[in-house]
């Protein structure tokens, strides 16, 4: 990762919206015929949550300090393999703007395994360096 040069009176390193967890490693086994989702979702107060359908949603880590406003950040996840199918994720592979709140996921409907990895990335809202990145592993399972 390069270093970002901040113009003056602008955001400082201090302020570097850097991921806490790294990887990110979420699962959600199920026994069928109950479908399974894992989903990450990237809140506004400089969390990162678990969500798992059905199951308890936890936070996993964090992008940044709390401070931060989320719409001064862009984030994406990239894939590596798998595919994202969970109802109203967020698409792989594009900037989604912070201030949407941006959420991936996976789900399996019948008996077997659904899995998405992949990187994720923080720039400034609208382009520029990324900040940071981190692996991410979403499995969501029905036996």
């Amino acid at each position: 990762m390069s270093m970002i040069q901040f113009p003056a009176g602008s955001m400082s390193l201090l302020d570097n919206p850097v991921f806490e967890s790294d990887p990110y490693d979420i699962f959600n086994g199920q026994s069928s015929p109950t479908d399974a989702g894992a989903e990450m979702e990237i809140q506004a107060d400089g969390d990162v949550f678990s969500f798992r359908t059905p199951g308890v949603n936890f936070r996993v880590g964090g992008w940044g300090n709390p401070s931060l406003d989320i719409s001064d950040f862009d984030f994406r996840l990239d894939t590596i393999s798998g595919t994202l199918n969970f109802p109203g994720s967020d698409a792989a592979d594009t900037w989604i703007a912070g201030s949407t709140i941006p959420r991936w996921g996976v789900e399996e409907t019948g008996f077997g395994t659904t899995t998405f990895t992949g990187t994720l990335r923080v720039r400034p809202s609208g382009g520029g360096d990324d900040f940071d990145t981190a692996a991410v592993s979403l499995e969501a399972e029905s036996t």
